[in-house]
């Protein structure tokens, strides 16, 4: 993390301020920048930035960033990108880890699990085991292409995530959808045209 002067003008620190947040258990807002996060502390008016994308690594439209369990989850055009500001590791899922779409629009933890809001479909994380789950309109989701800056947590544990049509909620400890099981088609008759004889033959019994 380094801090930056307050009479540092923002346009000199490349802060664009496309996606800003406030964080009501550290009392701090997480912003954009080019370079990665800027956070502005609410209590001692203290500025920093943490930097995360080298400057040949900036093709990362960062949508959403939470704060869950220590470390930073960013929502970008491009992954999900994991950064520990302690150990400043970072780790970045892409659709070859199992994301549905490498555009995530937006991240909330529940436990020890993320929810991911894609551009294909509603990503469960666990981060502990690095497994996903995604769930598309086939379990049940009105949609499956979802919004950026469109998801917040309720006080009671809801997550809200906006999507093309309309809003997704629900309590992750209650997340559950129908067990559906496919069902298997069994061709029983159909026609064929027998070019020689020039007139459709009528095949029944089909044992497929």
């Amino acid at each position: 993390m380094r801090p930056i002067e307050t009479d540092v003008s923002i346009r000199e620190n490349n802060i664009s301020f496309m996606y800003a947040t406030y964080n009501n258990d550290t009392d701090e807002i997480y912003g954009t920048c080019d370079s990665g996060i800027f956070i502005f502390n609410c209590r001692t008016r203290e500025v920093s930035i943490i930097d995360i994308f080298p400057e040949n690594e900036r093709d990362y439209t960062i949508m959403s960033i939470s704060l869950w369990a220590g470390e930073f989850w960013l929502a970008t055009s491009n992954g999900l990108v994991r950064f520990d500001p302690v150990t400043a590791e970072r780790k970045i899922y892409k659709q070859a880890d199992g994301l549905p779409s490498d555009i995530v629009y937006s991240v909330l933890g529940a436990g020890d699990e993320l929810w991911l809001a894609t551009h294909s479909g509603l990503c469960q994380f666990d981060y502990v085991n690095e497994k996903m789950t995604t769930y598309y309109r086939e379990h049940g989701l009105s949609h499956n292409e979802f919004n950026r800056w469109s998801s917040c947590r309720l006080d009671n544990g809801y997550l809200l995530f906006g999507g093309i049509n309309g809003v997704i909620g629900f309590h992750p400890r209650e997340f559950s959808f129908p067990n559906k099981r496919l069902g298997h088609l069994n061709l029983l008759n159909f026609s064929k045209y027998d070019q020689k004889e020039d007139q459709l033959v009528a095949v029944v019994n089909n044992p497929y």
